[in-house]
């Protein structure tokens, strides 16, 4: 009977053992390669996503540039006729004050 439980429990030591190398291993593996592989795969989706950012708005800035430099003409000729306009609406309200100031 001694002999038995003697390598009962040498069986069950090792058993434990291959238990805690286990989790050993495994705590091993995910700090040494699992880890450093979720961060740098998160750094290349991040750097692609501020790429494509990038694309997107100098893009959306071209077409705003090409907009603006057709349309420019159009632009500075209703600019003009407003500035036409007040001028002459100004120009009236003095005239007008002046009127009713000399006719007092």
């Amino acid at each position: 009977m001694g002999f038995s439980s003697d390598f009962g429990s040498i069986l069950n030591l090792a058993g434990n053992f291959g238990s805690l190398g286990l989790i050993f291993w495994l705590v091993w593996r995910t700090t040494n390669f699992t880890i450093p592989r979720l961060a740098k795969t998160f750094e290349e989706s991040l750097n692609k996503q501020r790429q494509d950012f990038r694309e997107s708005m100098h893009n959306e800035r071209n077409k705003s540039q090409i907009m603006l430099s057709e349309y420019k003409d159009f632009f500075i000729h209703q600019v003009e006729r407003e500035r036409e306009f007040q001028m002459n609406a100004t120009k009236q309200i003095v005239d007008t004050l002046n009127e009713l100031k000399t006719n007092r």
